[in-house]
């Protein structure tokens, strides 16, 4: 699961380019993805539904990650980051 990290709507095209580049790359690889970018909801809202409905791996995209270069990976079984 990718979720883009947005609050302010100047930041959703970059953050949501960038995330659908993570999503591209990793179905190129043969990994199984979905990208939430519904806007109507929070990501701490999203974050919560995904983990509920069991999916063991959440990539979180921001945009302080994207001027890092980097993206955060979260377990959904122990919660590591």
């Amino acid at each position: 699961m990718v979720v883009p990290i947005v609050f302010q709507s100047s930041d959703n095209e970059k953050v949501m380019n960038k995330a659908k580049e993570v999503v591209s790359i990793l179905n190129k690889s043969g990994i199984r993805v979905h990208l939430d970018d519904r806007l109507n909801y929070t990501p701490g809202w999203k974050f919560n539904h995904w983990e509920v409905k069991g999916v063991p791996l959440r990539i979180e995209i921001g945009l302080k990650d994207i001027e890092k270069e980097e993206v955060k990976l979260v377990r959904r079984f122990d919660g590591v980051k």
